[in-house]
């Protein structure tokens, strides 16, 4: 039997099945569109802490860089970066953009966001409230987490030590803190020691650390000390659930206020400018002084010690030698310590002395002038003349007369002997004619390499760079060149020379630095050239010179002594130099 279907019963079925998955359809494939929306977790916080502004779109949630950059005039803006995601939801599917913005302020106030239209919606203006940090107990409630900058001295002269203390209060558990680098222009810093305690302020209980630095500053005039940035994390306990085992903690930021220090311009001087609250100088010898001989060397230990300066900033103690003694300087030694007063900077010169002739020998007084800054004056540290008396030395006396002279060699007197037979007078003539000859080619190899010896001892008198500043040396270079530079900053002609020749000496320890002369033509600059010349004449005429040349010696120095870095760290000396 064949049943055959009724055309009115199915097309009602399928109208419907055909409707549904249509709708069906229409909905799976359909987005819901977002309106943009704009939202700022707090709306008050105070100078240590940062609010988070979050943009979230349908196609771009970011902000426009109008507005951008109206928030950075008042906040340091970080953007936490972008993210994307898509959801449905009962066949309805969402895509969103947004951005997290951590802005962190600049100084107190009440700030404004503008508004702005985004995917052709306008978002409305929002405010953010700043308040001060109070470190006041009398004017409020202290704040939870501050810190502060302080300075010993606001009014110092060039070079002197100014201590300064950075303070980080916190009245809450931190689980990290971290203090930015400080960069203060034209100073020399160097940090004392780190320190942390309990105090209590405004009827709160603070952990407070403390950090102490030294700095000298390098120029007259108004130092502007910065406020120091200090990072600090503590536990969030606002946040709960799931996301708070991976984001536990607040970051916040915290500044110090800002200082200023007047730097005055030292008084007339002669030599370095050392400013200290002590200076003295010590000297020690290697062995007894009563039993000193010719041509027996004796090491003299000279340390020069001063609270308030760093032990760079101390200059070198040099000996020349004369015709009665020779001096071998040794390689220095720099220290730096800390107490409650600052930096004591020790630096230790050992210098060889060799006595060339017996008699009576007086090695001069060495001074060091210095500015004593609790009696405002200048004051000289000095070791006194000190005279040695050289006896003769019998060794060396004698010594010339150990090896018989060649002539003597070649004529034998005669002695008594036996007769020899004819063959034996044979045999010793010719023995004596070969050991002649062996010591006439002796004699003329020697003589050779006599010559080749000297020839090598010669130097141009411009030393390359492969060949100047030996490692003994390259340790003294870079105080050598900072008194130099500071002489140049002061403009003081006598001082400039005395410093250059020094550095000059350092720098290239086997030419004859004598003269500013000698240091032109070792730097093999035009300019350089000039500028020493504008140097003669100032000593000459006994005027302060023009700033522009002392500034063109001291950016030449330290140009040539860069260049002399740079080679030792590219190249290795050779073993055998060519001198030829």
């Amino acid at each position: 039997m064949v049943i055959s279907a009724t055309p009115s019963l199915i097309k009602p079925t399928v109208r419907r099945a055909i409707a549904v998955l249509a709708i069906a359809a229409s909905m799976c494939g359909a987005q819901v569109a977002l309106a943009a929306k704009v939202t700022l977790d707090r709306t008050q916080i105070s100078m240590s802490e940062s609010a988070t502004l979050t943009v979230e779109a349908e196609d771009d949630g970011a902000l426009p860089d109008d507005v951008l950059r109206n928030l950075e005039r008042n906040f340091d803006v970080t953007s936490r970066g972008q993210s994307k995601q898509t959801s449905c939801v009962n066949f309805s599917c969402t895509s969103t953009s947004s951005t997290a913005y951590m802005l962190e302020p600049k100084a107190p106030g009440i700030y404004t966001i503008p508004g702005f239209t985004l995917d052709g919606e306008t978002v409305a203006a929002r405010q953010l409230q700043v308040n001060a940090i109070n470190t006041d107990p009398t004017k409020g409630p202290v704040s939870n987490i501050f810190a502060e900058l302080s300075v010993d001295n606001q009014e110092v002269t060039l070079q002197q030590q100014v201590l300064l203390t950075v303070k980080v209060n916190t009245a809450v558990n931190l689980t990290d803190l971290n203090i930015e680098p400080l960069n203060i222009p034209n100073t020399l810093l160097k940090e004392i020691g780190q320190t942390s305690y309990q105090r209590t302020l405004g009827g709160k209980l603070f952990q407070t650390y403390e950090v102490r630095y030294a700095l000298f500053p390098q120029a007259s005039g108004t130092l502007q000390i910065p406020p120091v940035t200090v990072h600090v994390a503590r536990p969030d306990g606002g946040r709960q659930g799931f996301r708070s085992l991976f984001s536990s903690n607040r970051q916040e930021r915290v500044r110090t206020n800002s200082e200023t220090v007047d730097v005055t311009t030292p008084p007339p001087h002669e030599g370095d400018w050392l400013p200290a609250q002590t200076m003295s100088l010590k000297d020690s010898w290697s062995s007894d002084l009563q039993d000193l001989k010719v041509g027996d060397s004796i090491t003299r230990t000279i340390t020069t010690t001063a609270l308030g300066l760093s032990a760079e900033q101390l200059p070198p103690i040099t000996m020349d030698g004369t015709a009665n003694y020779k001096t071998y300087p040794d390689q220095p030694t720099s220290e730096d310590r800390q107490n409650e007063r600052g930096i004591v900077g020790i630096h230790t010169d050992s210098i060889a002395i060799v006595p060339t002739q017996s008699g009576t020998v007086t090695l001069p007084a060495i001074q060091l002038q210095w500015w004593n800054l609790t009696t405002q004056k200048l004051q000289t540290a000095e070791l006194p003349a000190v005279t040695l008396t050289v006896k003769p030395n019998p060794d060396a006396a004698i010594a010339p007369q150990a090896a018989p002279s060649e002539p003597a060699l070649l004529n034998p007197q005669p002695t008594a002997e036996p007769p020899k037979s004819a063959s034996a007078v044979q045999v010793d003539h010719q023995h004596l004619r070969l050991w002649q000859i062996a010591t006439a080619i002796s004699s003329v190899l020697a003589l050779v390499f006599l010559v080749l010896w000297l020839n090598s001892r010669r130097r141009p008198t411009a030393i390359s760079d492969e060949q100047a500043a030996p490692s003994a040396e390259a340790s003294q270079l870079p105080a050598a060149l900072n008194a130099l530079k500071s002489a140049c900053q002061l403009g003081q002609p006598e001082a400039i020379r005395i410093k250059l020749l020094a550095w000059a000496k350092l720098r290239w320890p086997e030419a004859s630095a004598y003269s500013t002369m000698d240091v032109a033509r070792l730097l093999q600059s035009s300019q350089a050239n000039d500028a020493l010349k504008a140097l003669d004449a100032a000593l000459f005429q006994g005027e302060p010179g023009q700033p522009q040349h002392w500034q063109t010696i001291a950016d030449s120095c330290e140009k040539s002594q860069a260049t002399a870095n740079i080679m030792s760290k590219d190249q290795l000396a050779p073993l055998y130099p060519n001198n030829g």
